[in-house]
Protein backbone atom coordinates (compact mmCIF):
# COMPACT_ATOMS: atom_id res chain seq x y z
CA UNK A 1 0.00 0.00 0.00
CA UNK A 2 1.63 3.30 -0.93
CA UNK A 3 0.37 6.82 -0.31
CA UNK A 4 2.21 9.95 -2.65
CA UNK A 5 4.23 12.47 -0.98
CA UNK A 6 5.60 15.96 -1.48
CA UNK A 7 9.30 14.06 -1.63
CA UNK A 8 8.61 11.10 -4.08
CA UNK A 9 6.20 9.61 -6.26
CA UNK A 10 4.65 6.90 -3.47
CA UNK A 11 6.29 6.10 -0.09
CA UNK A 12 5.29 2.77 1.54
CA UNK A 13 2.35 3.67 4.19
CA UNK A 14 4.14 1.33 6.65
CA UNK A 15 7.03 4.37 6.70
CA UNK A 16 4.06 7.02 7.41
CA UNK A 17 3.23 4.94 10.47
CA UNK A 18 7.05 4.86 11.46
CA UNK A 19 7.13 8.39 11.04
CA UNK A 20 4.09 8.42 13.33
CA UNK A 21 5.99 6.28 15.84
CA UNK A 22 3.12 4.04 16.84
CA UNK A 23 4.56 0.53 17.30
CA UNK A 24 1.06 -0.90 18.32
CA UNK A 25 -0.87 0.27 15.16
CA UNK A 26 2.81 -1.19 13.11
CA UNK A 27 2.18 -4.26 14.82
CA UNK A 28 -1.43 -4.59 13.80
CA UNK A 29 -0.80 -3.18 9.99
CA UNK A 30 2.16 -6.42 10.06
CA UNK A 31 -0.54 -8.60 11.30
CA UNK A 32 -2.29 -7.61 8.24
CA UNK A 33 0.12 -8.25 5.57
CA UNK A 34 1.68 -4.68 5.09
CA UNK A 35 5.23 -5.21 4.08
CA UNK A 36 7.86 -4.57 6.04
CA UNK A 37 11.78 -4.97 5.18
CA UNK A 38 15.35 -4.34 5.63
CA UNK A 39 15.17 -2.96 1.99
CA UNK A 40 12.26 -0.45 3.23
CA UNK A 41 13.39 0.36 6.38
CA UNK A 42 17.38 1.20 4.70
CA UNK A 43 15.91 3.10 1.80
CA UNK A 44 13.49 5.44 3.56
CA UNK A 45 15.66 5.94 6.66
CA UNK A 46 13.27 4.56 9.16
CA UNK A 47 15.92 4.55 11.94
CA UNK A 48 16.75 7.87 11.45
CA UNK A 49 12.06 8.96 11.86
CA UNK A 50 12.40 6.53 15.17
CA UNK A 51 15.36 8.30 16.35
CA UNK A 52 14.38 11.75 15.77
CA UNK A 53 10.68 10.41 17.25
CA UNK A 54 12.20 9.18 20.33
CA UNK A 55 10.41 5.70 19.88
CA UNK A 56 12.77 3.28 21.57
CA UNK A 57 10.28 0.43 20.89
CA UNK A 58 10.25 1.42 17.36
CA UNK A 59 13.67 1.91 17.20
CA UNK A 60 14.60 -1.65 18.82
CA UNK A 61 12.44 -3.55 16.55
CA UNK A 62 13.19 -2.06 13.38
CA UNK A 63 16.76 -2.85 14.29
CA UNK A 64 16.19 -6.32 14.79
CA UNK A 65 16.02 -6.14 10.61
CA UNK A 66 19.75 -5.24 10.83
CA UNK A 67 18.82 -2.41 8.38
CA UNK A 68 21.56 -0.08 6.32
CA UNK A 69 21.90 3.12 8.66
CA UNK A 70 22.99 7.04 7.85
CA UNK A 71 25.30 6.91 10.86
CA UNK A 72 25.98 10.55 10.88
CA UNK A 73 22.36 11.55 10.36
CA UNK A 74 21.00 9.24 13.07
CA UNK A 75 23.88 9.84 15.81
CA UNK A 76 23.62 13.85 15.03
CA UNK A 77 19.31 13.25 15.51
CA UNK A 78 19.93 11.76 18.70
CA UNK A 79 22.53 14.36 19.96
CA UNK A 80 20.09 17.16 19.27
CA UNK A 81 17.29 15.54 20.93
CA UNK A 82 19.12 14.68 23.77
CA UNK A 83 20.48 17.97 23.98
CA UNK A 84 16.68 18.99 24.00
CA UNK A 85 15.45 16.70 26.27
CA UNK A 86 17.85 16.24 29.09
CA UNK A 87 16.52 18.67 31.39
CA UNK A 88 13.18 16.03 31.55
CA UNK A 89 13.30 13.38 33.87
CA UNK A 90 15.04 10.41 31.91
CA UNK A 91 14.47 12.35 28.53
CA UNK A 92 17.44 11.95 27.26
CA UNK A 93 18.64 8.26 28.19
CA UNK A 94 16.80 6.53 25.53
CA UNK A 95 18.65 9.01 22.93
CA UNK A 96 22.33 7.50 24.39
CA UNK A 97 20.97 3.97 24.57
CA UNK A 98 20.38 4.65 20.54
CA UNK A 99 23.60 5.72 20.06
CA UNK A 100 25.17 3.08 21.76
CA UNK A 101 23.41 0.45 19.48
CA UNK A 102 23.33 1.98 16.42
CA UNK A 103 27.57 2.33 16.89
CA UNK A 104 27.68 -1.34 18.51
CA UNK A 105 25.33 -3.07 15.39
CA UNK A 106 27.27 -0.74 12.59
CA UNK A 107 30.64 -1.91 14.23
CA UNK A 108 31.95 2.21 13.59
CA UNK A 109 35.51 2.35 13.13
CA UNK A 110 36.65 5.70 14.48
CA UNK A 111 39.57 6.14 11.62
CA UNK A 112 41.58 9.33 12.38
CA UNK A 113 41.38 9.74 9.04
CA UNK A 114 37.32 9.35 8.40
CA UNK A 115 36.58 13.08 8.38
CA UNK A 116 32.89 11.91 8.86
CA UNK A 117 33.88 10.19 11.89
CA UNK A 118 35.89 13.09 13.24
CA UNK A 119 32.67 15.15 12.62
CA UNK A 120 30.96 13.34 14.90
CA UNK A 121 33.57 13.98 17.80
CA UNK A 122 33.34 17.49 17.16
CA UNK A 123 29.80 17.29 17.04
CA UNK A 124 29.89 15.98 20.41
CA UNK A 125 31.85 18.47 21.62
CA UNK A 126 29.92 21.44 20.74
CA UNK A 127 26.67 19.89 21.97
CA UNK A 128 28.57 19.44 25.39
CA UNK A 129 27.45 15.65 25.73
CA UNK A 130 30.36 13.58 27.89
CA UNK A 131 28.49 10.74 27.92
CA UNK A 132 28.77 10.16 24.03
CA UNK A 133 32.26 11.50 24.25
CA UNK A 134 32.42 8.53 26.93
CA UNK A 135 30.87 5.61 24.63
CA UNK A 136 32.98 7.11 21.25
CA UNK A 137 36.00 6.17 23.60
CA UNK A 138 34.84 3.13 24.41
CA UNK A 139 34.64 2.28 20.78
CA UNK A 140 37.89 3.05 20.00
CA UNK A 141 37.78 6.70 19.05
CA UNK A 142 40.83 8.35 18.60
CA UNK A 143 41.31 11.67 19.92
CA UNK A 144 44.45 12.74 19.89
CA UNK A 145 44.59 15.21 17.06
CA UNK A 146 40.37 15.68 16.75
CA UNK A 147 39.18 19.01 15.03
CA UNK A 148 37.64 21.60 17.37
CA UNK A 149 35.14 24.46 16.91
CA UNK A 150 36.50 26.23 20.35
CA UNK A 151 34.23 29.55 19.28
CA UNK A 152 31.27 27.12 20.52
CA UNK A 153 32.90 25.49 23.73
CA UNK A 154 32.98 28.66 25.53
CA UNK A 155 31.38 28.75 28.59
CA UNK A 156 32.21 26.93 32.08
CA UNK A 157 30.25 23.44 31.30
CA UNK A 158 32.67 22.41 28.26
CA UNK A 159 35.63 22.21 31.29
CA UNK A 160 34.64 18.22 31.87
CA UNK A 161 34.66 18.00 27.94
CA UNK A 162 38.33 19.69 27.80
CA UNK A 163 39.58 17.51 30.51
CA UNK A 164 38.31 14.16 29.27
CA UNK A 165 39.78 15.24 26.06
CA UNK A 166 43.05 15.91 27.53
CA UNK A 167 42.97 12.40 29.47
CA UNK A 168 42.47 10.49 26.26
CA UNK A 169 45.40 12.21 24.68
CA UNK A 170 43.94 15.04 23.01
CA UNK A 171 46.45 18.15 21.75
CA UNK A 172 44.12 20.58 21.54
CA UNK A 173 46.17 21.45 18.09
CA UNK A 174 43.70 21.24 14.84
CA UNK A 175 40.98 24.17 15.29
CA UNK A 176 38.58 24.35 12.69
CA UNK A 177 39.36 27.38 11.75
CA UNK A 178 43.40 26.24 11.54
CA UNK A 179 44.44 28.90 9.50
CA UNK A 180 47.77 31.52 10.02
CA UNK A 181 45.56 33.30 12.47
CA UNK A 182 44.27 30.48 14.13
CA UNK A 183 47.14 28.42 14.11
CA UNK A 184 46.13 27.74 17.85
CA UNK A 185 43.04 26.63 20.29
CA UNK A 186 43.23 29.74 22.08
CA UNK A 187 43.82 31.97 18.82
CA UNK A 188 40.31 30.03 17.52
CA UNK A 189 38.66 30.92 20.93
CA UNK A 190 39.68 34.62 20.98
CA UNK A 191 39.14 35.07 16.87
CA UNK A 192 35.83 33.55 16.44
CA UNK A 193 33.66 34.07 19.81
CA UNK A 194 32.15 37.19 21.61
CA UNK A 195 34.70 38.33 23.80
CA UNK A 196 32.73 39.16 26.41
CA UNK A 197 31.15 35.57 26.94
CA UNK A 198 34.87 34.37 27.35
CA UNK A 199 34.89 32.06 30.48
CA UNK A 200 37.87 32.29 33.26
CA UNK A 201 38.40 28.39 33.58
CA UNK A 202 38.07 27.87 29.28
CA UNK A 203 40.87 30.30 28.81
CA UNK A 204 42.83 28.95 31.62
CA UNK A 205 42.71 25.42 30.41
CA UNK A 206 43.61 26.20 26.87
CA UNK A 207 46.58 28.43 28.19
CA UNK A 208 48.39 25.20 28.88
CA UNK A 209 48.39 24.40 25.36
CA UNK A 210 49.77 27.67 24.04
CA UNK A 211 53.22 28.22 22.73
CA UNK A 212 55.28 31.19 23.35
CA UNK A 213 54.73 32.18 19.79
CA UNK A 214 50.98 31.48 20.32
CA UNK A 215 50.76 34.52 22.32
CA UNK A 216 53.28 36.69 21.17
CA UNK A 217 52.06 36.29 17.46
CA UNK A 218 48.13 36.28 18.26
CA UNK A 219 46.33 39.74 16.89
CA UNK A 220 43.11 40.40 15.94
CA UNK A 221 40.26 42.96 15.15
CA UNK A 222 40.42 43.74 19.28
CA UNK A 223 43.84 43.79 19.45
CA UNK A 224 46.85 41.05 20.81
CA UNK A 225 46.52 38.62 23.42
CA UNK A 226 47.00 41.45 26.35
CA UNK A 227 44.23 43.72 25.03
CA UNK A 228 41.63 40.68 24.28
CA UNK A 229 42.32 39.59 27.81
CA UNK A 230 41.58 43.01 29.31
CA UNK A 231 38.38 43.05 27.68
CA UNK A 232 37.46 40.67 28.82
CA UNK A 233 38.39 41.37 32.44
CA UNK A 234 40.84 38.35 33.14
CA UNK A 235 43.54 40.27 34.42
CA UNK A 236 45.12 37.63 36.03
CA UNK A 237 45.40 35.27 32.88
CA UNK A 238 46.97 38.13 31.70
CA UNK A 239 50.79 36.88 34.09
CA UNK A 240 50.59 33.11 32.67
CA UNK A 241 50.34 34.92 29.30
CA UNK A 242 53.85 37.19 29.86
CA UNK A 243 55.03 33.84 31.56
CA UNK A 244 54.64 32.20 28.79
CA UNK A 245 56.05 34.62 25.96
CA UNK A 246 58.75 35.68 28.72
CA UNK A 247 58.58 39.39 28.71
CA UNK A 248 55.59 41.76 29.38
CA UNK A 249 53.01 42.23 26.34
CA UNK A 250 51.89 45.25 25.92
CA UNK A 251 48.48 46.55 24.86
CA UNK A 252 48.15 48.19 21.77
CA UNK A 253 45.36 50.43 22.60
CA UNK A 254 47.61 52.72 24.86
CA UNK A 255 44.84 54.38 26.45
CA UNK A 256 43.88 51.62 28.35
CA UNK A 257 47.32 51.45 30.20
CA UNK A 258 47.84 47.88 31.67
CA UNK A 259 48.91 48.73 34.81
CA UNK A 260 46.30 51.24 35.56
CA UNK A 261 43.88 48.70 34.91
CA UNK A 262 45.23 46.13 36.57
CA UNK A 263 45.55 47.94 39.40
CA UNK A 264 41.83 49.25 39.56
CA UNK A 265 40.88 45.33 39.04
CA UNK A 266 41.53 44.39 42.29
CA UNK A 267 43.69 42.02 41.03
CA UNK A 268 46.81 43.28 42.93
CA UNK A 269 48.40 40.30 43.93
CA UNK A 270 48.62 38.19 40.37
CA UNK A 271 50.47 41.60 39.11
CA UNK A 272 52.50 41.54 42.30
CA UNK A 273 53.92 37.41 41.43
CA UNK A 274 54.61 38.36 37.71
CA UNK A 275 56.47 41.54 38.75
Amino acid sequence: VNLSDRYSLFTPLIVEIIENGNHDILMEYISKGVELNRSIISDNNCILLACRKGKLKMFNFLMEYEPKIDILRCINECMIQYTKKKQLKNGGKKYIYMIEKIIESQRIDFDSNNEKKMQLIMNAANLCILKVLQIFGKYGADFTHCKLDYSKMISAEYLPIYQFLEENGCKFDNPVYNDEECSSALASLFMCSKIENLYYDVVDFLLKYSSREDVLGFNNSRGNITDNLMISKHYDLIAKTFQIAGSVILPTDYEQMIFNCWVRSNHIQSLIQFL
